[in-house]
């Protein structure tokens, strides 16, 4: 149950840095975005384990190796982008553009993206024969709450609208080029 625990919490730490970085761009609606990107992203975390396993047993090592090759590239270019949207958003006008809530394509995107690797976090429940459900919840439930106080810790900090704007998006831009830079270097 330890290493489940601890799993999840691992899996988390890419989402929970999102949400802190996302949430810096964001003025209103603080526990509505907070509750939505959280439970996206728990969910995401949750489901992608589910994936893994069953892709384990039907298809075997074969198609987890094909997706280790090429999510880290996905993963980077949806980071690069959203990272330069948030800085070209941030000197868009005088007046600083600050969205009211997140939307459904960036939840989205963020959401899966930071959960790709928990696609190997189904081959582990597999090959360790834990119970699926057990672990599931307990990824979903570190998940959201662990994103929900990052997202409101983020919006404690009193700096800066577009400074702090700048500096979310060069942090989701570097996850997007820490991601690409370990996964090249393990297949290398």
């Amino acid at each position: 149950m330890l290493s489940i625990i601890l799993l999840a919490v691992a899996l988390s730490i890419d989402a929970c840095i999102v949400a802190f970085s996302y949430s810096l761009t964001l003025n209103k609606n603080l526990i509505k975005n907070a509750f939505i990107f959280s439970f996206s992203s728990a969910f995401f975390q949750a489901f992608m384990p589910i994936v893994g396993f069953f892709i384990m047993y039907y298809f075997g090592l074969k198609f987890i190796e094909l997706a280790k090759k090429i999510d880290h590239f996905i993963v980077f270019f949806i980071f690069l982008f959203l990272g330069i949207k948030i800085i070209k958003d941030a000197f868009k006008n005088e007046t600083i553009q600050i969205e009211k809530n997140l939307s459904f394509k960036i939840v989205f995107s963020l959401s899966v993206a930071t959960s790709l690797d928990a696609l190997a976090a189904g081959v582990l429940i597999f090959s360790s024969k834990l119970d699926i459900l057990d672990c599931i919840f307990i990824i979903f439930v570190i998940t959201f709450v662990l994103c929900f106080m990052s997202f409101c810790i983020a919006k404690s900090i009193k700096l800066n609208i577009k400074l702090l704007q700048i500096i979310s998006a060069i942090i989701i831009i570097l996850i997007g080029f820490k991601i690409l830079i370990e996964h090249t270097i393990k297949h290398i």
